[in-house]
């Protein structure tokens, strides 16, 4: 009889650490939902900010080329702490992980030339109708690497935007290094916490010569991520 009440003890202690994992996971998928709705706004934002902002550029434009030259390149510290030296007007960017292209597609859509993955069909519905026509080159997703190297110089980037975990982002640069060696190309590494996600705006909207833009996305995000995360 104390063997068979020990038992029932025993079940009910698993019953009870399942029950408390599944609140755990629920509560993870609530909050990852409600940052991909958040991420889905943002993107939103930055396309009503196209027309403006594409106004602005020109007028800027104009007075830049009325001005003496400007250097070709700059140096930059990335935010696992290396140096490296990216072009002062960056066009195209190609993002090695999957994580990036969201940031990209909100920050500067006009500059993303390529996927890491085919998006779906889901996905490519809150999309700009050019997105569907970017070619799939694959990237680096932890152990899976599905990059095509030869298609990836092909698309000619100026930079190749790499994400890796705030934790651990300075610790090990070993792909990002090699990614620049294989590729000739210049790779950023900016951190994909999601508590750094507007400083990752801000610096990218930097580099990509997107300030005003990233501004705007790193101050909407912090406004909205801490409504989220406070309920």
């Amino acid at each position: 009889e104390s063997e068979t009440l020990f038992q029932e003890r025993e079940r009910e202690r698993e019953r009870e650490k399942e029950g408390k994992g599944r609140e755990r996971t629920m509560k993870r998928k609530g909050l990852t939902a409600a940052v991909l709705a958040l991420m889905l706004a943002l993107g939103m934002l930055a396309g009503c900010a196209n027309s403006a902002a594409s106004d602005s550029d020109q007028a800027s434009s104009g007075q830049q080329g009325a001005s003496t030259a400007h250097a070709t390149e700059r140096t930059i510290t990335d935010m696992a702490g290396r140096e490296v030296t990216i072009p002062t007007e960056v066009k195209g960017v190609y993002c090695a992980v999957p994580t990036g292209e969201a940031t990209v597609a909100t920050l500067a859509p006009d500059k993303l030339i390529g996927w890491v993955n085919e998006p779906s069909e889901e996905a490519l519905r809150y999309l700009p109708e050019n997105f569907a026509k970017l070619p799939v080159v694959g990237g680096w997703m932890g152990q899976n690497v599905t990059a095509n190297i030869e298609d990836i110089i092909a698309l000619d980037p100026d930079v190749i935007i790499y994400m890796g975990s705030g934790k651990s982002i300075g610790s090990d640069t070993s792909i990002p290094d090699d990614i620049q060696t294989q590729t000739g190309i210049p790779v950023v590494v900016v951190s994909s916490d999601l508590a750094d996600t507007a400083t990752v705006y801000r610096q990218l909207g930097d580099w990509l010569d997107e300030a005003d833009r990233g501004e705007q996305l790193a101050s909407y995000y912090e406004k909205h991520f801490a409504d989220i995360t406070s309920k």
